[in-house]
């Protein structure tokens, strides 16, 4: 009796490590079926501790930009973006238009507290800190009803360049 039993119980133990195999198989877990095992000194057998499963795509730490989830933004953030950003081009049209570093500019967006603008060709470090500096005296003043926290330079393939942050922040 005792021997159905056990044999009962190794079927019911492979019937329900079947699917275990096949689902961490499915999520990429590497596992091996049996803990090693190594002699002793004194000739046991002793267990060798191994390291908890990983995912075999878990090799280097870094976090991929495709798998960091798009988060929407809220339609009434992305309306006050608009408006920002078209409030910065309006003052800079109007104050700065023969100013060098003006003519470079491609384009740009406020993204929350932040101004990112992508330039056209080069931009020296001068040029840069010339439009950080027109940004934040138009942010920073009482024509303004928002504030920002950082300007990003961007080259003409979106690349960061450098960045400034607002001096009265």
């Amino acid at each position: 009796m005792k021997t159905m039993e056990n044999s009962h119980v190794s079927k019911l133990c492979a019937f329900l490590a079947i699917p275990l195999i096949f689902f961490s198989s499915a999520c990429g877990v590497k596992e091996e079926a049996s803990p090693k095992v190594k002699k002793s000194h004194n000739g046991e057998n002793a267990e060798q501790a191994e390291a908890p499963m990983q995912p075999e795509n878990q090799d280097s730490g870094e976090i991929d930009e495709k798998d960091i989830p798009d988060i929407p933004i809220h339609p009434i953030q992305e309306e006050k973006n608009a408006i920002r950003t078209k409030a910065i081009k309006s003052y800079l049209a109007e104050n700065f238009p023969g100013v060098s570093w003006y003519q470079l500019i491609e384009n740009m967006q406020v993204t929350g507290e932040k101004l990112t603008i992508r330039n056209s060709d080069a931009i020296d470090v001068n040029a840069r800190k010339g439009a950080a500096s027109a940004v934040w005296e138009y942010v920073n003043s009482s024509a303004s009803n928002f504030k920002l926290k950082t300007i990003v330079f961007q080259d003409k393939d979106g690349k960061m360049i450098s960045f400034e942050t607002n001096p009265q922040h």
